[in-house]
C-alpha cells in the first residue's frame, strides 16, 4: 500500500547573499492589492490549473488576519501579461516567532517554464522579507514536486525536519535529483502549529470603518449554498440574525430607520447569496425590494463581488 505523500519543509538564512533579480527588457514585477488581485487570480489559474474565481484574492489573502499590502507580487512579461508570482507571508501560527517569513503561492504559467522565472520570483521574495525585517525565509513543499524542490535549492533553501521520517524522504529526494545534500540543520524541529488567533482581518476593519462613518453597518461572510465557511461565530451570528430571524431584521431596519440613513453590506466575495437564501425576506433585504412593504425602503444589503 502506497503510503501518504508528505509535505516537506525548508528554510534559508536571510543573512547570506541573495542574488540580485535581473528582470528581461520590458519586464515588470507588479505588487499585487484588493484593487488588482484579478491579475493574481489569472496568473494562479494557469499555474496551478485550477480555476482562481473572480474574489480568491480577497477570500484568500486579502481576508486573512496577517495580510499586509505590498506582500504579493507578480511578474508580467513584455506584453504587460502576468506570467509568474511569488507572496511573501508571516505565518506566525507555525513558527511562534517574529523571525521566521514564509515564502507561498510560487506558481509560473506553463507555456514561461524552463526559463527560471519561478527562481526569480523567489529571489525577489527572500530580498523582500529581509528587507521588512525577517532573519529567516521558510516555505512548505509537496514531496512529489520535484522541480520545486529543486528551484528552493538553487535558491539557497535547505531542509528543515519536523518529522523523524523525513529525513530518508530527502535522501531519496536528492538521489532523484542526482545532486549532492548540501549541509543542513539535521535535528527534529517540529513546527508550533498552533492554533489560528480570532482576529479581525486589516481588510475588515476598513470596510468597517468606512461603513460607520455613513451610519452604515458591514457584515462579514462567505456563503456556500445554504452554509457559511470560514467565518468567525461572532460574523456567522450576526448573518444569521439579520437574514433568518424577521425580529432582528426589523429591529435592524428600525434602528436604520430611525437614524434617518444607512445601509447594510454583507462582504462575500464568491457567489451572491440572495441566491441561495430561502426566506423571502432575506432575499427582499438582499435585493433592496422585498414582498413585504415594511422593508421597500431604507434597509438595503450590498453584495460586494
Amino acid at each position: 500500500m502506497d503510503r501518504q505523500l508528505f509535505d516537506l519543509y525548508m528554510e534559508r538564512d536571510l543573512a547570506q547573499p541573495i542574488r540580485a533579480v535581473q528582470l528581461p527588457e520590458g519586464y515588470s514585477i507588479l505588487s499585487i492589492h484588493e484593487g488588482n488581485g484579478y491579475v493574481w487570480e489569472s496568473v494562479m489559474t494557469k499555474a496551478f490549473e485550477e480555476e482562481y474565481k473572480p474574489g480568491t484574492f480577497r477570500w484568500i489573502l486579502a481576508d486573512n488576519y496577517n495580510y499586509e499590502d505590498d506582500r504579493v507580487f507578480v511578474l508580467l512579461n513584455d506584453r504587460q501579461e502576468p506570467i509568474a508570482t511569488a507572496t511573501a507571508w508571516h505565518n506566525d501560527h507555525m513558527w511562534d516567532d517574529n523571525e521566521h517569513g514564509s515564502v507561498i503561492f510560487v506558481g509560473v504559467d506553463p507555456a514561461y517554464r524552463a526559463h527560471r522565472y519561478g527562481v526569480l520570483m523567489v529571489d525577489y521574495i527572500l530580498q523582500h522579507l529581509k528587507d521588512i525585517g525577517f532573519t529567516i525565509a521558510s516555505l512548505n513543499v509537496e514531496e512529489n514536486n520535484l522541480p520545486a524542490i529543486k528551484t528552493y535549492l538553487n535558491c539557497g533553501f535547505t531542509p528543515h525536519i519536523v518529522d523523524p521520517r523525513h529525513h530518508a524522504v530527502w535522501t531519496n529526494q536528492f538521489s532523484k535529483l542526482c545532486i549532492s545534500p548540501p549541509q543542513y540543520n539535521s535535528l527534529l524541529r517540529p513546527i508550533t502549529n498552533r492554533p489560528y488567533p480570532i482576529e479581525t482581518s486589516p481588510y475588515r476593519e476598513r470596510k468597517a470603518q468606512a461603513a460607520a462613518q455613513n451610519g452604515d453597518i458591514y457584515v462579514h461572510g462567505h456563503w456556500e449554498k445554504y452554509n457559511m465557511y470560514l467565518v468567525e461565530p461572532s460574523e456567522y451570528r450576526k448573518l444569521d440574525d439579520l437574514i433568518n430571524k424577521e425580529g432582528k431584521a426589523r429591529e435592524l431596519y428600525a434602528s436604520i430607520r430611525q437614524k434617518g440613513a444607512g445601509r447594510i453590506f454583507i462582504d462575500q466575495p464568491r457567489q451572491p447569496a440572495a441566491a441561495f437564501l430561502e426566506s423571502d425576506l432575506g432575499t427582499g433585504l438582499l435585493a433592496g425590494q422585498s414582498h413585504d412593504p415594511r422593508f421597500t425602503e431604507g434597509v438595503k444589503i450590498y453584495l460586494e463581488q
